[in-house]
């Protein structure tokens, strides 16, 4: 038996799909335990069968997360003590990270570790659980190569990129418009980051920002204030989409962003949105602070903003020449690249369940 544990919903992490579909092939038994459904999450209940944490409240306050993470960890001790698995798999950090220290050396080389979203790194505290889960580890994927800069050195560490199809879509644009269109395509995280991400643009009537995708009640109306207050008409929020609706929303674009912020749970990652721009070949806008801008930068995928200038003279002139056959042959070796790294993460897993 595998207990795959998650500190979020299933639905919230995508990649465990990945892991339950090698589960499958192999015919390993395994069992989830996982968070039950915010009331105004935007995503779909969980699968019949989980082991539900239910929580009294749920907010994005600290001492709202600190109080569940706690009550998460009273009960995931109890059920995997029930359950007594053969091996653990935790997705993401928060899933294990506040277990005992002697769990993980009790369970060496018995459980998966999958790292996402640094958040309490700078703290040695925090730092130091982690990397105790990774010592410790089977194997341990992480979602970003920028991780490995928040991140001690270890033999422990596969790739395993935020893109599960490869194959390209082709998608022009060069319009002719005076107004460049660009696009966000992804979950609106929270009010702080959407407000970051659209900042640079705003009351600059060169540039359309269009926003797609889900937001909770509270990221919602933050975004609707600021526009309001700050008298913001070139920044539209669409909501969700459908999928049929991606290329038509992605061909109206002129690029796409991926403008995360300048801080610790931005910095490093690799997020979905710059998958999706490489899978369709479209130009990206991303922050020359991140790991992601300088990914753009460096592979001749678009343009990274300097979050301490408001030029966006170079953006607006590079939108209405950028060479797309160029945009678009980079995007398809920076897509092979991240196939074959998936491919010796999905190897690992297979190990794993084989050890």
């Amino acid at each position: 038996m595998i207990a795959v544990v998650l500190a979020c919903e299933v639905k919230a992490e995508p990649p465990v799909q990945v892991y339950l579909e090698e589960f499958q092939c192999a015919k390993a038994d395994y069992k989830i335990i996982c968070w039950a459904s915010r009331s105004d999450s935007p995503l779909h209940q969980n699968p019949p069968g989980c082991i539900e944490f239910k929580f009294k409240k749920r907010d994005g306050s600290l001492k709202s997360k600190l109080i569940n993470y706690f009550r998460f960890r009273r009960f995931l001790i109890k059920e995997l003590r029930k359950m007594k698995p053969e091996k653990i798999l935790f997705i993401p950090t928060q899933a294990g990270v506040l277990l005992p220290k002697r769990f993980f050396r009790r369970h060496s080389g018995q459980y998966y570790f999958d790292y996402r979203d640094p958040g309490y790194e700078n703290h040695r505290f925090y730092l130091n659980r982690v990397m105790n889960m990774v010592k410790h580890s089977f194997t341990t994927a992480i979602s970003s190569p920028g991780f490995l800069r928040v991140l001690r050195p270890s033999d422990k560490y596969v790739i395993c990129n935020n893109v599960y199809a490869f194959e390209t879509r082709g998608s022009r644009s060069n319009s002719r418009r005076a107004t460049r269109i660009i696009t966000s395509i992804g979950t609106l995280r929270t009010p702080k980051f959407v407000i970051n991400e659209i900042s640079p643009f705003v009351c600059d009537s060169r540039f359309e920002v269009r926003l797609y995708g889900t937001a909770d009640d509270r990221t919602q109306k933050a975004l609707d204030e600021f526009l309001k207050n700050n008298h913001v008409t070139n920044v539209v929020y669409k909501g969700v989409f459908r999928d049929d609706e991606l290329p038509q929303i992605i061909s109206e674009s002129d690029a796409l962003l991926v403008y995360y912020p300048s801080e610790l749970d931005g910095m490093y990652h690799m997020p979905d949105r710059l998958y999706l721009g490489l899978q369709y070949g479209k130009p990206m806008v991303g922050n020359l602070e991140t790991f992601c801008g300088q990914f753009l930068v460096k592979n001749g995928l678009g343009v990274s903003l300097n979050p301490h200038s408001d030029d966006l003279d170079a953006l607006y002139q590079f939108l209405s020449r950028a060479n797309l056959d160029k945009i678009s042959m980079n995007s398809r070796k920076c897509l092979k690249k991240a196939e074959r790294e998936n491919a010796l993460w999905k190897e690992s897993i297979r190990r794993f369940i084989q050890s």
